[in-house]
């Protein structure tokens, strides 16, 4: 029978930090059955992603030329590489965290556990893979030449908005794929979509200008000022600013300041994150609300 829960935002954080044990327990069974067998271990971390950024940059580099598009002055390889890592973490800790009930159904219907902690010990195993292929991907940067600039002091602020952003979306996924199980199908949809609407592939200099192209007549038409319209339509898509703040802090932060361009400044950069953050917040409150709402039933489900 599962005795769980009477949570409030702070109470989550408080009940993770209380069972702090099981949750390192579990994140350690996680880590070790993802690499069981596995003669790469832990290479898959940044091997995945690297591949994907590898078919990318052949696609987009070689056969559209998108950096000359863009007027990109930093390797596009990388540029996108930081991109593909950071959507890789949302992507795959998602996926796992939302299956995550399912998987332990066994350990909730005979133990008495808080089942949060399931989603939690799966975005902590996310965050840890993610840790390790930063590590390489900067090993990466050093080798172009390019060391970090001190925006990388803000790394651990956008780490933490991130996890709590993935955080929320797991609690709501994973208790309505107990009971809806095409949420797992409809979420992977949507994710494939999501993509393509994200600065990955191309920066968001490239959008703001296609944007201006195909509708700055029409607004400039209303005297709406054009760029206020497209970063408010554009970062209200909560991916779009955390990945330009990652860009930012990973790439744009290790490159001249003339290579910039008209990405982010420093400033932005701080309210970038804090509008992340604001949208993190939101997720995380509807995630825990709708986990109240269903896990006290997960037992007679499962």
């Amino acid at each position: 029978m599962l005795l769980l829960v009477r949570i409030e935002p702070g109470g989550m954080l408080r009940l993770l930090w209380h069972k702090r044990e099981l949750l390192l327990s579990l994140t350690k069974r996680d880590l070790k059955t993802r690499y069981k067998a596995s003669m790469l271990g832990l290479f898959w971390s940044i091997g995945k992603p690297l591949f994907l950024a590898l078919i990318i940059i052949c696609v987009f580099r070689l056969v559209f030329n998108i950096r000359k598009m863009a007027d990109l002055q930093v390797d596009y390889g990388i540029f996108v590489l930081a991109g593909v890592l950071t959507w890789s973490f949302f992507t795959g800790t998602l996926q796992d965290a939302m299956n995550s009930i399912l998987v332990n159904g066994n350990l909730i219907k005979k133990i008495k556990i808080d089942a949060e902690i399931l989603p939690a010990s799966s975005v902590l195993s996310g965050l840890i893979h993610f840790i390790l292929a930063l590590i390489a991907f900067h090993f990466i940067l050093l080798c172009y030449g390019h060391a970090p600039g001190w925006s990388l002091l803000l790394l651990p602020v956008a780490l933490a908005v991130h996890a709590l952003l993935i955080m929320g979306m797991a609690l709501m996924l994973s208790a309505l794929n107990v009971f809806y199980r095409d949420v797992s199908s409809v979420t992977e949809l949507c994710l494939s979509a999501w993509f393509y609407v994200c600065p990955i592939i191309y920066p968001v200099t490239l959008a703001r200008r296609q944007f201006k192209a195909l509708a700055g007549d029409f607004f400039a038409a209303r005297q709406w000022d054009v760029d206020t319209v497209f970063t408010w339509a554009y970062f209200s898509n909560p991916m779009a600013s955390i990945l330009v703040a990652y860009q930012r802090i990973l790439v744009f932060g290790a490159y001249p300041k003339e290579a910039r361009m008209d990405y982010p400044t420093d400033t932005q950069l701080l309210m970038l994150l804090a509008y992340s953050l604001i949208f993190s917040m939101i997720f995380y409150y509807i995630g825990i609300k709708i986990f109240r709402k269903y896990s006290p039933h997960f037992s007679d489900e499962l």
